[in-house]
């Protein structure tokens, strides 16, 4: 069984419930619901739930919102989710919604606004401006991040809005001909850049037929109640993706307080109503979230040099996708790599080289996701790449499985061919969540499965830094997916 549980329930294959906290960065969250507004809706707008912030105006709560800068979505019937939703990806099966109007902010929260409320309000300021000062006029209009769900909620709340629900923010995105991207069906066309942020507004494609701009990219968005009765209620949902890592608008990323993507998260908010009479940003009292939006440094244990569980779609592995092959983050918590032809292979490598003097393990944990892999007879194997060099003569050594001839394999690579040759193989059980092992010190090598092992020899002349995830495609082979779960590397 894949080791991440969802709702409490196990995985098999990928094919139990969906939607679970994704640990992505540790947050400092308040306990026990420290935050009093509820989550829902129109329930959660500003003003109904009154309280004083420190230092605020006494007695004075926004009861309506500035529609300023605002957009209002009409009433209607709107199709949300996806007709195929991705195995183990956060999506709803397509329903149709009656949506109530709504107005939304037509673009993101930005460094400057945010400032404004931290300035006003003593807001506790977000996790990425460093040392918690503002990072200046550069950065004014770029999206604000490292805000968490209940500081993003309180700044909504401050100005008679809420946080728009998640519907309501498909809703937005999607508009009436249910786009999968604001701009269209495929991703590469809206022309965003790889990574970082840019000022909100300011990428013409990137705006939904409803005008709003940057839900897709950019920065991931807080939402307010989920559409899908699958989410817990104990769990807070980004929407959009970010820039490099982009995401249909139909995929959704819950979080829990204490795993909140923190670093990445920025937000806009909605209202019920809105009065273009007003001006935009009078901040009103709201109620004071506990904690600020400090990030908890991760450590790792003494000895090991890298553990990823892939919950932290920003921790370093590249991603790609081509007609034939594709790897990178998959919610919730994997990382997977796929081959769409026979006779090919994929390989991608961690930030981290490993050193031929320096004795080490690697730990993976994967598993075939039956869903997106072809039952077509094909023969292909997963599991570890070591000591590869892809970017020197090409060389390197790789210990994986397969699972239909349940046998595992011990092989290197021809660096004048590109192939991968058969050093050892034997027969053996594969279970459905294989756990695979290298052991390297020197020339010498272990190879363990499920902690056992099953192979050890001298294999000299292999002194390349790359350490990564590899998966082979054989003969007859027009398909085959496959999910990691864990990749870890340790001293030894």
């Amino acid at each position: 069984m894949p080791p991440h549980a969802l709702d409490g329930e196990a995985r098999k294959g990928g094919r139990a419930k969906i939607l679970a906290p994704l640990a992505v960065v540790a947050l400092l969250a308040a306990a026990g619901g420290a935050y009093a507004l509820t989550r829902g809706g129109g329930d959660q707008a500003g003003g109904e739930t009154t309280s004083t912030t420190e230092g605020g105006t006494s007695g004075f709560v926004n009861a309506v919102a500035s529609a300023e800068n605002m957009v209002q979505i009409p009433a209607g019937t709107y199709t949300l989710g996806v007709d195929k939703p991705e195995p183990n990806a956060a999506e709803t099966l397509t329903l149709t919604k009656e949506v109530a109007a709504f107005y939304i902010d037509l673009y993101e929260v930005s460094n400057e606004e945010f400032n404004q409320f931290v300035n006003e309000k003593q807001a506790a300021p977000p996790a990425s401006w460093p040392g918690g000062r503002y990072p200046g006029d550069g950065q004014a209009l770029r999206p604000v991040q490292g805000v968490s769900y209940q500081w993003a909620s309180a700044y909504c709340a401050s100005l008679g809005k809420r946080l728009p629900t998640e519907a309501e923010w498909e809703t937005a995105a999607r508009g009436t001909e249910a786009r999968l991207f604001p701009w269209g069906a495929v991703a590469a066309e809206g022309g965003l850049p790889d990574e970082g942020t840019y000022d909100r507004g300011s990428m013409a494609a990137n705006a939904s037929t409803f005008g709003v701009f940057d839900l897709t990219g950019n920065v991931w968005e807080w939402v307010g109640d989920s559409y899908d009765p699958r989410v817990d209620e104990s769990l807070h949902v980004l929407r959009g993706g970010q820039n490099g890592y982009l995401r249909k608008n139909t995929v959704r990323l819950p979080v829990a307080d204490s795993s909140n993507a923190l670093k990445i998260a920025g937000f806009r908010c909605a209202a019920d109503t809105a009065d273009a009479a007003l001006p935009a940003l009078q901040f009103g009292d709201f109620t004071v979230p506990e904690l600020g939006n400090e990030v908890t440094p991760t450590t790792t244990p003494p000895g090991v040099i890298l553990d990823d569980t892939f919950d932290d779609a920003t921790s370093g592995w590249v991603e790609l996708t081509t007609d034939e092959i594709r790897y990178g983050y998959h919610p919730n918590g994997f990382f997977h790599l796929e081959t769409k032809k026979e006779s090919t292979d994929v390989s991608v490598e961690s930030s981290v080289a490993l050193q031929a003097d320096r004795p080490a393990k690697i730990n993976v944990s994967a598993f075939v996701d039956p869903a997106n892999t072809n039952d077509d007879g094909g023969v292909f194997s997963y599991g570890i790449l070591f000591r590869s060099s892809i970017n020197g003569d090409g060389n390197g050594l790789i210990f994986v499985v397969d699972p239909r001839s349940q046998k595992w394999q011990v092989c290197n690579r021809d660096p004048d061919t590109g192939k991968w040759v058969l050093i050892e193989q034997k027969q053996r059980a594969i279970p459905d969540t294989a756990d695979l092992e290298v052991r390297m010190k020197g020339d010498t090598y272990e190879f363990l499965i499920g902690g056992q092992q099953v192979y050890a020899r001298d294999i000299p002349g292999y002194t390349g830094s790359g350490a990564g995830m590899v998966l082979v495609s054989y003969q007859a082979s027009t398909k085959a997916h496959i999910h990691f779960d864990k990749f870890r590397i340790s001293e030894l």
